[in-house]
């Protein structure tokens, strides 16, 4: 028998809904032009009432426990606000959950997914962390429902994702709604229909590939309490794929080097000179910033280890921390690095940010096909070799191709260039090097073309640089979103947290 409250709050919603059916009748009825000035900034703020809406629906009764119900966010809504899903339990084992949404056809094999993500959680469980065990049920819930992202067949679409919100006591208050598990989201059908077209031309497992992504961001997340640099969270979950049997991401290689196969907002690649050139420290979400973050932990990660075990235990102690140091940052991942079993103090130096300094120029040269590297200048005139480094820190073979067959695009030559952290130029002509002691900047010489780079680790920080002259169809992971949402909104209701430290 429903009890008072629940009447309450239906009949409050019902009313919210029949207020809202009759603001929109009366909008539409109306002819152009006639609407006063009230009704047109009703008009304006259709987001607003929708998240009236989809708040009341958050509070309007307990999805937590209503059986396999799970509250999920509507991202076509202002506030990202959540709903209700009801879903069927389609498979399971002694690490996971797998949930539908109800009235959902997929082709996906659910007995498989569960096999395949049993197998995924081991590797991670050895290259990240245990997963946190909120909820002590010793299981990872992954729900397959429709994404409320408005996506079109023309368009991005958000692949999955991991919400903060889970790892905290649900508070019917909110418009985010807490189901207090660790949870996976993943979309059932634009992502699902992508992994035919992949699979069809012998391409890797796209849905298992996001799977492992998403699983990394889960895993991080109560380790890091959401502070990481976006960039190597999203580099590392990029890069989890290829670990886990999922790659190269061969896309993110393309994007990289401004093939716009994928999405015209590849166009140029990582050196493109516009407001679309991305920066590896400075986190915009664009596809390029994917590509630059997936191809630098990509590299680091091959060059940290001399066997596929020292490797993973440098990415684990990039996560976990060592010696009260994680990679929250670039100087904490080089500090990381300077205790994997491949560093070269002597090549690299001690220092973290001139360890940097080096790897990202080295990087970035190997990049573009330049295959000496006796020409370099760290800002200023003085000629620097990197061939010792270059020999040391080769890319690794699934990276060749970003050079393969034509990098990313040239600019013509100037005087200076204006570069943020982390942005990087390949210029045609020659340089003699860096005339005004900007100690960040890095300038490496090819044979027809030249880099020039801001390689500081001060995020944000943007000069210029005085040189001597002789824009999709692609899945999206908004895990930047719900991390930058979480550390507004804690800050505000002072979330209490389920993670056991």
């Amino acid at each position: 028998m429903l009890n008072e409250n629940f009447i309450l709050l239906y009949l409050k919603g019902l009313i919210l809904k029949l207020i809202l059916i009759l603001l929109f009748f009366i909008k539409c009825s109306l002819p152009n032009g006639s609407l006063n000035s009230r009704f047109s900034t009703l008009g304006k703020n259709t987001n607003f009432f929708l998240s009236i809406f989809a708040i009341n629906e958050a509070n309007s009764f307990d999805c937590k426990n209503t059986p396999n119900s799970f509250w999920a966010r509507n991202l076509l809504t202002t506030s990202g606000a959540s709903y209700c899903v009801e879903t069927t339990l389609v498979g399971s084992s002694s690490v996971v959950e797998l949930y539908l949404e109800k009235n959902l056809v997929t082709d996906l094999n659910y007995f498989q997914i569960v096999l395949a993500f049993s197998r995924i959680l081991e590797i991670e469980k050895e290259t990240i962390s245990e997963p946190s065990d909120i909820n002590k049920d010793g299981k990872i819930s992954i729900v397959i429902l429709d994404i409320k992202d408005g996506a079109t067949p023309s368009s991005g679409f958000i692949a999955g994702y991991v919400d903060p919100i889970n790892f905290f006591i649900d508070n019917p208050a909110f418009s985010s709604r807490s189901n207090e598990r660790e949870i996976l989201f993943m979309d059932g059908v634009e992502l699902v229909n992508l992994r035919r077209r992949d699979l069809s031309q012998g391409r890797a497992d796209t849905f298992l590939s996001t799977l492992a992504h998403e699983l990394q961001h889960l895993i991080r997340f109560p380790i890091s309490n959401g502070i990481d640099d976006v960039w190597i969270d999203e580099g590392t979950s990029e890069l989890i794929s290829d670990i886990t049997g999922y790659g190269p991401q061969t896309s993110r290689i393309n994007c990289f080097k401004g093939d716009v196969s994928s999405s015209i907002s590849c166009s140029g690649g990582v050196g493109a000179l516009s407001s679309n050139s991305p920066s590896l420290l400075n986190w915009r979400g664009t596809l390029k910033n994917y590509a630059f973050s997936y191809s630098f932990m990509k590299y680091l990660y091959s060059v940290a280890g001399t066997n596929e075990a020292s490797r993973r235990t440098f990415l684990k102690n990039s996560v976990i921390g060592i010696q009260n140091t994680r990679a929250t940052n670039i100087l904490g991942l080089m500090n990381i690095f300077k205790n994997s079993n491949n560093f070269n103090s002597n090549l690299l130096s001690s220092e973290a940010d001139i360890v940097f300094k080096r790897l990202f120029g080295n990087f970035m040269a190997l990049s573009v096909g330049y295959n000496n590297l006796n020409t370099s200048y760290f800002g200023n005139s003085n000629i620097v070799s990197l061939e010792s480094i270059r020999s040391t820190y080769p890319l690794p073979t699934d990276l060749n191709s970003l050079a393969t067959p034509i990098p990313f695009s040239a600019v013509s030559d100037a005087t200076s260039f204006n570069l943020s952290a982390g942005q990087v130029l390949r210029v045609n002509g020659t340089t003699s090097g860096i005339t005004n002691n900007q100690t960040d900047f890095i300038a490496i010489q090819g044979t027809t073309s030249y880099l020039v780079m801001n390689a500081s680790t001060v995020t944000g920080n943007s000069n210029t640089v005085n040189i001597n002259i002789h824009d999709t169809k692609e899945k999206i992971c908004p895990h930047d979103f719900f991390q930058n949402e979480f550390l507004k909104f804690n800050k505000i209701k002072n979330l209490k947290s389920l993670i056991q430290k």
